[in-house]
């Protein structure tokens, strides 16, 4: 007998049993500042004989990679997972939104939204630096403009004058 079965309902019961939605701060070192960095990740760990389930998973949502990291590779053990912001926003939550159930949906609707909030600050934060960048970058041209030199530019604005000379 050979049942047709529901390729949606099967993965969301695959990932309400097995999926991992975390988040957690991570410290990025960049031009010597240290800052937190919030990381978010959907994951799924299953032994290397179901690969052919979290394929079919990357498949479905069209993202993420199957791989065997060192730290699983003693168990046996193969990992799906999606890191990217911007793929865990476009593809893994209008798929999710609609195929999960019980504990593991109220697990992902806290994800979510942590998820959620944290783009959005991240697009305005990217927002107001664009703006920022242009109203410098808009000084510096007008105070060339008005005879200035570039090493004078750079002493108003705390850069070098290549990087000013680089803006014109």
């Amino acid at each position: 007998m050979n049942k047709k079965i529901n390729l949606h309902s099967f993965l969301g019961g695959l990932i309400c049993g097995e999926g991992c939605f975390s988040f957690y701060y991570s410290n990025r070192k960049n031009k010597e500042i240290c800052y937190k960095n919030k990381e978010f990740r959907f994951s799924i760990d299953m032994h290397e004989r179901d690969r052919e389930l979290l394929v079919l998973l990357a498949k479905e949502l069209k993202c993420g990679k199957v791989s065997q990291s060192p730290s699983l590779k003693k168990k046996n053990m193969i990992r799906f997972e999606i890191a990217s912001h911007k793929t865990n926003v476009e593809k893994v939550i209008p798929y999710f939104d609609n195929y999960l159930i019980g504990y593991k949906k109220k697990q992902y609707d806290i994800w979510k939204e942590k998820l959620l909030k944290h783009y959005a600050d991240r697009k305005e934060r990217r927002r107001k630096a664009s703006g920022i960048r242009y109203t410098r970058d808009n000084k510096i041209k007008k105070l060339r403009k008005n005879g200035l030199t570039l090493q004078a530019i750079g002493n108003v604005f705390g850069i070098t004058r290549e990087r000013v000379r680089q803006l014109l």
